[in-house]
């Protein structure tokens, strides 16, 4: 036979005076309703004007007053005794109070069982007065002080009780294509919104990959306002031509200004998410880096050009790999020709320009003026989402000329061969004219 199921240890709200919140052991809050389950390490949090009544199926139910965080234990589900080894009469609250007031000793006053602390007791972690539970921090002996903040509360005359940290947390992972706006990150406290007199200032910081100012605009703080328990806000991303793939950035909350609690920190287990911001699937022209030429010369044959200037529209640091261009020749001259053309350059990685020159070749032959059109071919790159030719700076038109004053090199020479003995009334052999 398969074992039975392990009773879960706990108790049912048969009632809720006001808006009271339970908190488990993993940090979710959520608003308790009447027949709502509470279970050993829940804590139950009440605001100034609420309480709650929890029937653990032992002889009397107990409540949990208002304006309290209360740690439930095992131990409050499965409290022993009768009425009169757990509950203070009226009696007594009044010697209690003397006592303070005298500054007697408590432990004389109260009963030993209620005070936790007297042989033969149960070791209860708790104190039951009249039908109020206050969960003790050492383990077995109920303080002074603690006894007076039940004493306060059941008298009317507490002003604020001592409560567990109030703790910040932060909810919302996205992923986010660049240019765009994220969804609303919450960050939220777990505390009643009537708890929050004051706004409450929350930092947050940023880390990952994806850098603040370049990748996105981040939000450098939050209020939590009066009266609220939460708040939203948005990361708007920042689009770029750089290919980048996937980058993380995780938002973290940092200081904490608030005059609300006694302590005040972030949720442990809640204190940052981590997003991811992806290029876009689709490029557009606002993504797509420019490779643009300039230089146009007019040159005589023989000589060298001056430089010609290849640039990309990006900043040097973003090119992070060598970017190659292949250059396209058209026009009157040719190359081998006229010209000895380059067939590609390269964008160095950490520079986003490059030059060359081109030298062209002198012959004899008066061609006048010689176009030569320089164009941007293929460019091979991974820096960017798309590169391509800048199409109003794409190409460069140049011209080579003859020189203007010929030299013995650019002199075509004619010559004529042959030389015979001829017999009268008979025919030479022939002549050659020769340039």
């Amino acid at each position: 036979m398969a074992d039975a199921e392990a009773p879960i240890i706990g108790g049912i709200v048969s009632s809720i005076e006001g808006t009271a919140f339970v908190r488990s052991p993993d940090g979710q809050v959520r608003r308790l309703e009447e027949g709502d389950t509470v279970k050993a390490g829940d804590v139950i949090i009440t605001d100034p004007s609420s309480s709650v009544e929890i029937d653990c199926s032992v002889e009397s139910p107990f409540i949990v007053p208002e304006d309290t965080e209360f740690l439930a234990t095992e131990e409050c589900f499965s409290f022993e005794g009768d009425a009169s080894e757990n509950e203070i009469a009226d009696e007594t609250i009044a010697a209690v109070a003397e006592a303070l007031e005298s500054g007697g000793d408590l432990l004389d006053v109260l009963d030993a069982t209620a005070a936790g602390g007297a042989s033969g007791n149960n070791g209860h972690t708790f104190i039951r007065l009249g039908r109020i539970v206050l969960a003790l921090s050492d383990g077995s002996t109920a303080t002074e002080e603690e006894l007076l903040a039940v004493l306060e509360d059941v008298l009317g005359q507490a002003d604020l009780l001592e409560q567990l940290p109030a703790l910040v947390s932060i909810i919302g992972e996205y992923t986010i294509v660049e240019g765009d706006t994220s969804g609303a990150f919450v960050v939220l406290l777990n505390q009643a919104p009537e708890s929050v007199g004051s706004d409450i200032t929350v930092t947050l910081n940023y880390s990952g990959v994806a850098q603040d100012g370049t990748d996105f605009n981040g939000v450098a703080s939050v209020v939590i306002p009066a009266g609220s328990n939460a708040t939203t806000f948005t990361i708007d991303t920042i689009d770029d031509a750089l290919a980048e793939g996937a980058e993380t950035f995780t938002i973290s909350i940092g200081a904490i200004s608030d005059t609300n609690f006694v302590t005040i920190d972030a949720d442990p287990d809640a204190s940052s998410v981590t997003n991811t911001i992806v290029d876009e699937p689709n490029a557009g022209p606002e993504d797509t880096a420019l490779v643009s030429i300039t230089g146009e010369y007019t040159i005589v044959e023989g000589e060298t050009s001056g430089e010609f200037t290849v640039v990309v529209n990006q900043a040097a640091e973003d090119v992070a790999s060598d970017i190659t261009v292949a250059l396209v020749y058209s026009g009157v001259a040719e190359d081998g020709t006229d010209f000895t053309g380059v067939a590609e350059v390269t964008i160095a990685a950490g520079t986003n320009s490059t030059t060359f020159s081109i030298d062209t070749i002198d012959d004899a032959l008066a061609e006048g003026s010689e176009s030569l059109v320089i164009s941007i071919g293929e460019i091979t790159d991974t820096n960017f989402e798309a590169i391509a030719a800048d199409p109003a700076a794409s190409s460069v038109t140049n011209t080579i000329v003859d020189e203007p004053n010929a030299g013995p090199e650019d002199t075509a020479l004619v010559s004529i061969a042959g030389e015979y003995t001829i017999v009268e009334g008979e025919t030479s052999g022939e002549f050659t004219v020769a340039i």
